[in-house]
């Protein structure tokens, strides 16, 4: 079984264009929306939901005021400010951080840790396989706790379906939800496009990749809006002798594929076949690891 993380340094690049893409060209497979926060892979592909299951992704302290002194030391203990000075003393959802620490220090012993509110996870048919996906809510915490439960929700399914690719369609940047999709990752693909901030971008994804033992291929797309700076990428791939998976040229026939709904490596536009040579390039290529 092989596992490809897509990822980028920031957001906007096609992250999501060349998984579903990859996901098409290999015919069957099981893919991971990665982006908990802001998922869209399912607008490129007829998804249809099959299956929502309900995980907890945390605690939240519970204060019994029948119990409680008002001593206020849970107050002075929490360093998130997630409880509120009373009387009576009470919780802040949006600031406490579950980690447990009132209920410790408390000498009536009137704080339990509960359950937090329940996240939806869900599982959809798309043309190319299962998709497993979930979205926070505005505001939501623990976004890579999440992704390690889609990936190993992923896992799951592969194995009792006897599938050998699992596709992860990264959030953007280097923070938690992303080093949670690349950890046991058998590859690492990052999606740039030529700008001001682009090597930099690559520099950061590559520095995470290589973390975690895995020389990063890179797809360059949208290449010739600017030569100057896709050469600059180009240097910087072959100093660092990472794996150079392809570029793609600025296509806006490709916006087709959003009205289609389908993957764009399945369009018959310059780009898609760029897309179509960039994705067998990756498919055809050993693990790294």
């Amino acid at each position: 079984m092989r596992t490809i993380t897509v990822i980028s340094g920031k957001g906007g690049t096609g992250k999501t264009t060349i998984t579903a893409s990859l996901a098409y060209l290999s015919g069957t497979c099981v893919a991971v929306d990665c982006d908990v926060d802001a998922p869209n892979y399912h607008l490129l592909g007829k998804s249809n939901i099959i299956n929502k299951g309900a995980v907890v992704l945390g605690k939240i302290p519970v204060i019994d005021q029948s119990i409680c002194t008002q001593c206020g030391l849970c107050v002075s203990t929490c360093r998130y400010q997630g409880l509120t000075p009373g009387p009576p003393v009470t919780v802040e959802p949006l600031f406490c951080e579950g980690c447990g620490v009132c209920k410790e220090v408390c000498p009536a012993g009137a704080i339990t840790m509960e359950d937090d509110a329940e996240q939806i996870v869900m599982t959809s048919m798309t043309p190319s396989g299962v998709l497993i996906h979930s979205q926070l809510p505005p505001g939501g915490e623990n976004s890579g706790r999440l992704v390690s439960i889609l990936r190993s929700m992923a896992k799951a399914y592969a194995e009792e379906h006897n599938q050998e690719l699992i596709l992860c369609d990264g959030p953007p940047g280097i923070g938690c939800p992303v080093i949670a999709s690349i950890t046991g990752a058998d590859d690492v693909l990052i999606v740039t496009e030529p700008g001001v901030s682009a090597l930099h971008d690559v520099q950061r994804a590559a520095a995470l990749a290589k973390h975690f033992h895995i020389t990063p291929m890179v797809c360059i797309n949208r290449w010739d809006v600017s030569p100057r700076y896709t050469r600059e990428i180009m240097s910087y791939i072959e100093s660092e002798q990472m794996i150079y998976a392809g570029s793609v040229r600025f296509d806006p026939g490709l916006e087709q594929a959003q009205w289609e709904r389908c993957a764009p490596a399945a369009l018959h536009t310059p780009a898609a076949e760029d897309i179509r040579k960039v994705g067998m390039n990756i498919l055809h290529r050993r693990s790294t690891m």
